[in-house]
């Protein structure tokens, strides 16, 4: 699967037999026996996603294509590797400091993804030939970043960061949840969020499905 991801797009789950020495299937993604790196997360499932605690790695292409709406990583994730989030589109949000980023992580994207750096700036990062992130020239889709600013992130006197754009954001509206929750079709006609300062928006057009009060 690492070298064959599109391929494996079709692929709704994977579940891996219990006695397998090397692989392990948690929430329906592939990560290696000892949870520490998550090798492929099935092309069609769809929603928010958030990474098993304890991983360290985001695998080679693990998210390649895939059709999920965001991702958090938790603060246990210290590396992303090639391409892992290439031809995706939607929104990645880091919780925790990364010690690397591997060249084209991010890169290949239709309608643009968003990252959101909550625990601190990236120790390395690609810029040259194979940069991190390459925003989409070609299309309408680029890249966003977005950052807590904690003091370690260092701009030059033109406001970039390692010769990319960054914009800041205030802890409180950094997004912590997302969804869909419109009664038309796939549900999809409306969308909320909700920030970590308690701010819930709901944006779209159409009719919203029925939920049960729950105090």
């Amino acid at each position: 699967i690492e070298n064959n991801q599109s391929l494996a797009h079709g692929f709704e789950a994977v579940e891996v037999a219990g006695e397998n020495q090397n692989y392990a299937s948690i929430d329906d993604a592939l990560y290696t026996k000892d949870g520490k790196t998550l090798i492929y997360y099935p092309g069609q499932k769809t929603g928010a996603y958030t990474v098993h605690e304890g991983t360290e790695v985001i695998g080679r292409m693990a998210f390649y294509n895939a059709n999920v709406d965001s991702v958090t990583l938790p603060e246990s994730v210290k590396t992303i590797e090639f391409k892992a989030f290439a031809h995706f589109d939607g929104k990645v949000t880091v919780k925790g400091k990364l010690d690397t980023i591997e060249g084209e992580a991010f890169s290949e994207y239709g309608e643009g993804v968003s990252v959101y750096f909550i625990g601190g700036a990236p120790l390395n990062v690609e810029t040259g030939e194979n940069p991190s992130f390459i925003t989409d020239t070609e299309n309408e889709g680029q890249i966003t970043i977005y950052y807590v600013d904690d003091g370690s992130w260092e701009l030059d006197e033109n406001g970039l960061w390692n010769g990319y754009k960054v914009n800041k954001i205030n802890a409180e509206d950094v997004i912590i949840a997302s969804g869909f929750c419109g009664a038309e079709e796939d549900g999809k006609n409306l969308g909320w969020t909700l920030t970590e300062g308690g701010t819930l928006t709901i944006s779209g057009t159409g009719e919203m499905s029925d939920y049960e009060w729950n105090r």
